[in-house]
């Protein structure tokens, strides 16, 4: 410290200018080198939060849990989302944003998907824009409360972030008067109109992709011209409306230390000249059209994945029983759906016995001819209970994998009167096991004779895949 105060006064003697230059040049850069004062501490209405930000691999779990609903307590609570097309035809359905367009739209809004001012790795201040926006997902609306999230939570975590920025692109889609195609929230390019008011507000003027090159833009050679090539991540942003941007990073994502951030997925947009100044209410879903997240939500159809089969039929119950063999008092209800509007009830009485099964061939060949390598067993299942023992089970739900002749083969899972109740669960397994072999997809409840159990079964489908 002494040689320091030397150095000063001998600084001083020599060049008084110079030392409050140097000491107010000190002054500024703590102070802009603190985010939590500069930009959350003017006009933003949260202060930044001081965390660690995480490398990109950490994050991509976040991403497909928030476009699942999987995030529970680490996200906000996501609403039930519409899905159909003409709107009177719609119904709701359990919510689901594709995973490709959280992800790109993640990176569109913040390079690298940072949601602190740090390297990897590292610790520092929350990432907020000029214009208020927060991390990751640069939350803007809603920020001072009261918008059903929880703002300090926004600026202080990356998956809570994440699931805010799921829970906007839903309200988006749920709102706006504009479709695409069926209106099939598991196909990504009919979020086209969700995605444009997602940065815009709504579908106005300025994410038209045949509007006019603005005053602005010094590239109107380029930008915004009719015959501009994709956006890859190489060409100016500004030449681009939103929708493109992200369709663009989809299909080219970034890498580091040579691993990319996600699977490159090569979305359809629909023809620019389809998209008229106001736009239309209703374009056609623009082909090939894709679906994204893990092969366990989505019809093979729909994926840049393997193909696979899908041999269960009537798995979310909307065709009644068909397909289903019913047991005891199982019936299909329109109690508890998961999605849609029926759901398969077992249970809900004393010394119940119900039971459930479909019987279906796992496939050793897939739609293309190729060798099916994996097959997945997934449903959603809920119960609720009037036993209060957290000590014992008394009522159980039991998931078997059972031959043609009966005989359990495997039971794949136990849900009893202590488990998980009134919210639906997720539940998936690897049932590769019995690939190319005839089996019954079976489900039993029993309860014991008093303080009576009801399990809810929905969404059920078995993918068998090919390689790839």
């Amino acid at each position: 410290m002494l040689k320091i105060v030397k150095w000063f006064r001998s600084l001083a003697r020599s060049n008084t200018r110079l030392l409050l230059v140097a000491l107010l040049s000190l002054f500024l850069f703590a102070q802009a080198s603190d985010p939590s004062k500069c930009a959350a501490q003017g006009s933003c209405p949260e202060p930044a939060a001081y965390g660690r930000q995480p490398y990109p691999d950490e994050l991509v779990d976040a991403f497909e849990r928030a476009g699942t609903n999987r995030l529970g307590d680490n996200g906000p609570d996501l609403p039930r989302i519409w899905k159909g097309y003409p709107p009177s035809q719609a119904k709701l359905v359990a919510p689901y944003v594709p995973c490709i367009l959280l992800k790109a739209i993640g990176y569109t809004e913040s390079t690298g998907w940072k949601q602190f001012n740090a390297d990897y790795g590292q610790y520092g201040y929350t990432v907020i824009s000029s214009d208020c926006g927060y991390g990751i997902m640069q939350i803007t609306s809603g920020m001072g409360g009261g918008a059903g999230f929880e703002p300090n939570r926004v600026a202080a975590e990356p998956a809570y972030n994440i699931g805010t920025g799921a829970l906007f692109l839903i309200q988006k889609w749920n709102g706006l008067d504009y479709y695409v195609g069926d209106n099939n929230p598991h196909v990504v390019e009919d979020w086209y109109y969700a995605v444009w008011a997602y940065n815009e507000g709504y579908v106005g003027p300025y994410n038209n992709p045949n509007r006019n090159c603005p005053d602005s833009n010094p590239d109107c050679g380029t930008a915004w011209n009719p015959f501009r090539p994709p956006f890859d991540g190489t060409q100016p942003r500004r030449w681009y409306p939103y929708q493109e941007l992200v369709w663009g990073y989809a299909a080219n994502p970034p890498a580091y230390l040579g691993s990319p951030f996600w699977q490159a997925a090569s979305l359809t947009l629909p023809p620019s000249q389809s998209i008229t100044d106001p736009p239309p209410t209703h374009i056609d879903t623009p082909q090939p059209s894709h679906g994204s997240c893990s092969v366990v939500y989505l019809p093979a159809v729909l994926k840049n994945y393997p193909p696979c089969a899908q041999p269960i039929q009537n798995g979310d119950f909307e065709a009644g029983p068909a397909y289903w063999t019913l047991g005891g008092l199982t019936a299909i209800s329109t109690n508890t759906p998961h999605s849609g509007s029926y759901s398969a009830w077992l249970g809900g009485y004393n010394n119940a016995n119900d039971t459930l099964y479909q019987t279906i061939t796992i496939p050793s060949t897939g739609p293309t001819g190729q060798p099916v390598v994996n097959a997945r067993l997934s449903y959603y299942w809920y119960m609720s209970t009037e036993e209060t023992s957290t000590l014992n089970d008394y009522d159980y739900l039991r998931v078997r994998i059972r031959n043609t002749y009966g005989s359990t083969l495997r039971e794949v899972e136990r849900v009893t009167n202590r488990s998980t109740k009134d919210a639906w669960v997720y539940s998936s397994f690897d049932v590769s096991e019995f690939i190319g072999q005839t089996v019954q997809i079976y489900f039993q409840a029993t309860t014991d004779g008093s303080f009576k159990s009801s399990f809810f079964i929905d969404d059920v489908s078995l993918y068998a895949c090919e390689g790839g």
